[in-house]
């Protein structure tokens, strides 16, 4: 039975058991309902330490809202295409283990989607582990929308930090 999720949020993970619970937990506590509204996609790239049980017990708190799946290590881009194609969310994200979203994250990408024609929002995220902001994070400054074939300005050089609309991955990725 197909969700009727904003967003999937898929998350590979390799051995980031001293990550994992926090990025978890800043998606599961949003202040745009989990339950309803997120499906979290969780990519253990065979990991040797303990972060798939503590990705489990996660699942077990949320079985219809987090989907685990297993791969041997191939890297995170291959983990991330195989959480795409179990995502059933209007909005996907690929958020890195070791990252973590503001509380009001989802709801205010909800948002700016609704009231701007774009295929992709791009958001700062908290590294976790590192105290020091990211270089990258200056551009977040002012809200804008940026056409990126023409200002090259801006380039997004960080995935975990956009939301794309699923019909823009699907319909020129296949």
């Amino acid at each position: 039975m197909q969700n009727d999720f904003k967003f999937s949020i898929v998350t590979a993970f390799y051995n980031c058991e001293n990550y994992i619970q926090e990025s978890i937990d800043s998606v599961v506590n949003q202040t745009l309902d989990f339950k309803e509204n997120v499906q979290l996609i969780l990519i253990d790239d065979g990991s040797t330490d303990e972060s798939k049980t503590i990705a489990l017990k996660y699942q077990e708190s949320y079985p219809d809202n987090i989907l685990i799946l297993s791969q041997n290590h191939s890297g995170q881009s291959a983990a991330r295409n195989l959480g795409l194609k179990h995502a059933e969310g209007e909005y996907v994200n690929f958020l890195d283990s070791d990252d973590k979203l503001s509380c009001d994250a989802l709801e205010k990408v909800l948002d700016y989607f609704k009231r701007n024609d774009v295929g992709i929002v791009s958001i700062p995220v908290e590294y976790l582990g590192s105290d020091e902001e990211h270089i990258l994070l200056e551009k977040f400054a002012q809200n804008k929308v940026v056409n990126v074939l023409e200002d090259i300005e801006y380039p997004q050089q960080n995935i975990s930090s956009c939301f794309i609309k699923k019909d823009v991955l699907t319909d020129n990725f296949d």
